[in-house]
């Protein structure tokens, strides 16, 4: 414990009892476990870092094709899934959450950021011309990033753990009074 910088309590003696006292104290809160509200909350913070269900939704889309469905007077009725993306399946599986949170080598991650830069440089070559000239291509590169990101979060497994960290700060102070004040124990 450090000393006192008020002057008046440099002479005066420690009770080593209350000194006892408020280390058990302190012990015993540091070990408390979160109640189940507390770890829910705690939880659900941290499954926001690495969940964004808007662009779960839209990766979920870029994993089927589309093709038009004609109705009885031979016009577009509308536009139905003819079958899988396996390029947009791909890149979906790559943006995982489990990829966040995975524990993979570094020398790992550089193969998976190849295999995901083919990937993606696959779905550019595909793209027609018109998307091009409306900006895919950037749409691409950004997607790139991101799967870039998920994969080095997964390194060496830093996102696990920083998930799986909860903080808990526990205070207590231990006075003493003066004899004849009421204050001692």
């Amino acid at each position: 414990m450090s000393p006192s910088l008020n002057p008046l309590n440099w002479f005066k003696k420690s009770n080593p009892e209350m000194m006892n006292f408020g280390q058990s104290i302190a012990y015993g809160e540091t070990n408390k476990s979160l109640s189940a509200t507390e770890f829910e909350k705690q939880m659900g913070v941290n499954f926001e870092l690495i969940h964004d269900k808007e662009f779960e939704g839209f990766l979920k889309t870029i994993s089927w094709n589309y093709g038009p469905v004609y109705g009885e007077d031979g016009k577009i009725a509308e536009w139905a899934i003819v079958g899988p993306n396996f390029d947009g399946m791909a890149l979906r599986s790559m943006l995982s959450n489990l990829t966040r949170v995975s524990y993979i080598t570094e020398a790992r991650a550089e193969l998976y950021k190849m295999y995901a830069e083919r990937v993606i440089r696959r779905m550019k070559m595909n793209t027609p011309e018109y998307a091009v000239d409306m900006g895919r291509n950037n749409f691409f590169d950004s997607l790139f990033i991101l799967v870039c990101q998920a994969i080095d979060d997964s390194v060496k497994g830093r996102k696990a753990k920083l998930l799986k960290v909860v903080h808990k700060l526990t205070s207590v102070e231990v006075t003493q009074g003066t004899k004849g004040t009421g204050d001692n124990m």
